[in-house]
């Protein structure tokens, strides 16, 4: 009977790859790795790994089972690294891949999310925000926070893949007795490709900077393989083969970009006379992308329960 081979993919924690990997290469290789995998050098638009769609290189942050957090490499991206560096004729061999040991999986990670990395300045500012969210959880986690945080975690991964329709949801109570609600906002969001420079979207679609400034923009492979994962089918090359592959090549490649094509603002008629102010904010009156309505009671649960049913927003 034939033996059957798995391939197993995860994540490397980037300091076992920056310290521990190091120590069992040989000699004539270390000095490529770690040249390649410089922060510098990482995110230099030179560099394989750097994406020009997102502007930089994308790494991973991942949740440990004790709740902190570390700076991860995927196992394609090492894998490209070892390709790679043969194929430019930087090492003779292909380098070992890292021992199955340092492999993180999602049966050990409590989630996973990417992070874009656009300079080296930034990645230090990234690990420094890690370290100190480390120090904070470190043998002192409710569990509480500990569960939200890893639910936080795998939705920033969800929402990191581009797909299906978002909304953000907002239900306001008299601060005196929360089971009067006063007011209700919403914006739904949805990945459109990208517009061209001085097209318009349809008059229903509001954009706003603030939002494409924060989530950026990601390229989406038709095909399926996207960035390193030409590592599993065997298409690894250097950046010239690459262009000429590309100017051949039928694959058609689409920016997406988050856009708010729907948002309101709905006050409860019957709870009018219930204004905050006293122990928190009350901006009612300050809704500040469209007209906000008024709606009686049982108007306003139908309105959600529509927004809410998959059939009512196709």
């Amino acid at each position: 009977m034939a033996a059957v081979n798995a391939v197993l993919h995860g994540w490397y924690r980037m300091t076992d790859i920056l310290w521990e990997w190091q120590k069992v290469l040989p000699e004539d290789v270390v000095k490529p790795v770690k040249s390649f995998l410089h922060s510098e050098s990482m995110t230099s638009p030179e560099h394989p790994f750097y994406n020009p769609t997102l502007g930089g290189v994308e790494l991973f942050i991942g949740v440990l089972p004790d709740h902190e957090s570390r700076m991860l490499f995927s196992s394609k991206q090492i894998e490209y690294l070892r390709y790679w560096l043969h194929a430019m004729g930087l090492v003779d061999h292909l380098i070992p891949i890292p021992h199955s040991e340092y492999l993180l999986t999602m049966e050990i990670l409590g989630s996973v999310a990417p992070v874009v990395i656009k300079t080296a300045a930034e990645m230090r500012q990234q690990q420094k925000l890690i370290d100190k969210h480390n120090r904070r959880v470190r043998g002192n986690v409710d569990a509480r926070l500990a569960s939200l945080r890893q639910l936080f975690e795998r939705v920033r991964a969800a929402y990191g893949t581009c797909k299906g329709t978002w909304i953000a949801l907002d239900f306001e109570a008299w601060e005196l007795a929360h089971e009067v609600i006063t007011e209700f906002g919403f914006a739904e969001v949805k990945w459109l490709p990208t517009r061209d420079e001085g097209e318009d979207r349809k008059e229903n679609d509001i954009v706003t900077a603030a939002a494409l400034a924060d989530i950026g923009t990601t390229l989406v492979d038709t095909n399926g393989v996207n960035g390193t994962e030409a590592v599993a089918n065997g298409s690894v090359g250097v950046k010239e083969d690459r262009k000429a592959t590309d100017a051949n090549s039928t694959t058609k490649q689409v920016r997406l970009e988050p856009v708010i094509v729907r948002s309101g603002h709905w006050i409860v008629k019957e709870n009018q006379g219930y204004r905050n102010g006293q122990y928190c904010p009350d901006n009612r009156d300050r809704y500040a992308f469209g007209k906000s309505e008024t709606l009686p009671w049982k108007e306003f649960r139908e309105k959600i329960k529509q927004l809410l049913d998959p059939e009512h927003r196709k």
